[in-house]
């Protein structure tokens, strides 16, 4: 999944959800410059240009700011302006109906419906590629991201005086 976007010899940051599917990009004043409020199946178009940007996901609250043309949606999704479709890969998504267009190469390996995208489940998984759905990574509780915080302090701190220092470690899962 790409942090950052170069559009005209602009630099963007890009801004992804658990799914890392696309929402907004930003500029370098921090400015939003194309964002995509997203539904269900993916239908709405992005905002970009003149017509403003949703401040915090609000509705009625607009901004405006320069045009952006950004061609990524869902994750592994290229968009088709021509066609009004989105390419991943091995498939076309047809966002107005949450089906693609193909049937799915790997046959019934991919489920029942040979058509469906990520088994009607948009918001829950991803299918980079147009062959498997997949889930979110899988989330880090809290005490683990205060451990990670306090080895990667730590870490830095030791090489100030080791720059070679290196820190590795193993984990049960779960």
């Amino acid at each position: 999944m790409p942090v950052a976007a170069q559009i005209n010899g602009r630099l963007y940051a890009i801004d992804a959800d658990y799914l890392n599917t696309l929402l907004r990009l930003t500029n370098a004043q921090g400015q939003v410059v194309w964002q995509w409020l997203i539904t269900g199946f993916g239908e709405a178009n992005p905002t970009i240009g003149a017509t403003g940007y949703a401040q915090s996901g609000e509705a009625g609250v607009r901004s405006y700011g320069e045009a952006v043309q950004f061609d990524l949606r869902y994750p592994g999704q290229v968009w088709d302006e021509k066609t009004w479709l989105s390419y991943n890969r091995h498939r076309y998504y047809d966002a107005g109906s949450g089906r693609c267009i193909q049937v799915d190469p790997i046959g019934l390996e991919g489920g029942w419906n040979r058509f469906g995208y990520v088994g009607g489940e948009p918001l829950n998984f991803a299918d980079d590629e147009g062959l498997n759905r997949r889930s979110a990574a899988p989330s880090v509780s809290y005490g683990q991201s205060l451990l990670n915080a306090q080895g990667v302090n730590l870490t830095g701190q030791i090489r100030q005086y080791q720059f070679k220092f290196s820190y590795s470690y193993a984990s049960a899962p779960g």
